[in-house]
């Protein structure tokens, strides 16, 4: 059974008690960035997490069914430019 993140925010009023992503360790952590943290930074925290694990079980489901990359493609692999379309070295002298 995969992990799916649930964002879900605890008030009190209008005060933020507590954000959840429905995995302890990770909820865990949460909880350490809200008693350190300002509650903007407690709120991003739990979005760029809920994102990763998102993105990451769509990594990980695109692998199992045979494809090297969420956006692979077959012609997203792009051959080699011919020698007089390379970048050349810098003149010397120059950086």
């Amino acid at each position: 059974m995969s992990f799916v993140p649930c964002m879900e925010r605890v008030m009190d009023g209008s005060e933020l008690r507590a954000i959840t992503l429905g995995h302890p360790l990770v909820d865990a952590y949460l909880e350490f960035v809200g008693a350190r943290g300002a509650v903007n930074t407690w709120l991003a925290t739990a979005f760029d997490l809920k994102v990763f694990f998102v993105g990451h079980e769509r990594l990980l489901s695109s692998e199992q069914s045979g494809r090297s990359g969420p956006h692979h493609h077959p012609s997203s692999t792009r051959p080699t430019p011919p020698a007089n379309k390379r970048p050349r070295a810098p003149a010397p002298g120059l950086s």
